[in-house]
């Protein structure tokens, strides 16, 4: 969202700030391909700690 004047023969670009939210895949597409990945790849890396 742009929130300010952008002067004449410039260009604004506006972007929000990224933000994870952990286990999003988990409450909200249980059961999905997404969540059965994320479980894999999670899995995975608590082994290799």
């Amino acid at each position: 969202m742009i929130t300010e004047d952008v002067p004449a023969g410039s260009i604004a670009v506006g972007r929000a700030k990224q933000r994870n939210i952990l286990g999003w895949v988990r409450m909200k597409r249980a059961g999905s391909t997404s969540d059965i990945a994320a479980t894999k790849a999670n899995e995975k890396n608590e082994t290799e700690k």
